[in-house]
């Protein structure tokens, strides 16, 4: 990819990489909100705190990001930076109504475009950075979008069941 060409002829890769990371955790955190207003606004509860979630885990990923970028020219902490990430993915969101969630489709599909983006940007930068505590934050980030994306791929796959007559879901 020509962005990653770019961060590592630039000499600046980790600060380059991060600015980017940045950039890519405030635009999902803008998203998500605007997403979880629009549900509420629709008093779709479930969907606004689904959204709100997703806020919730990006602004963890944006706080690591910030704290690694903070001390840039220092000796760069990985492990803190990668213990801020919410060690449990879902521990604020463990629920069935995932299931029963009516979201239209392609507010799901430009969601797990975004969160796909992400993991490819997180899995690339992490094999190229030379420190081995600097790939494991970055493939810990790119299993939490992962995470986020196959979540999100459920429920557009669940929006895409309907029932017949006799009660059996049916695929479009």
């Amino acid at each position: 990819m020509k962005m990653f060409e770019e961060i590592f002829d630039s000499g600046d890769d980790a600060g380059t990489a991060l600015d980017f990371a940045e950039d890519l955790e405030r635009k999902s955190i803008k998203f998500y909100s605007e997403k979880a207003s629009e549900m509420d606004e629709l008093n779709q509860k479930d969907a606004r705190d689904l959204f709100k979630f997703l806020v919730s885990q990006e602004n963890s990923h944006l706080k690591a990001v910030l704290e690694l970028k903070k001390n840039l020219g220092k000796k760069i902490d990985w492990k803190h930076a990668s213990e801020i990430i919410s060690p449990d993915l879902f521990a604020g969101f463990r629920s069935k109504r995932t299931q029963e969630i009516p979201i239209p489709e392609e507010i799901l599909e430009s969601a797990i475009r975004a969160e796909e983006d992400a993991v490819d940007f997180y899995t690339e930068f992490a094999s190229k950075i030379a420190s081995e505590s600097g790939k494991s934050f970055f493939m810990r980030l790119a299993q939490f979008e992962k995470k986020h994306a196959e979540l999100l791929d459920s429920l557009l796959a669940l929006s895409e069941v309907t029932v017949d007559s006799a009660g059996t879901p049916e695929e479009f």
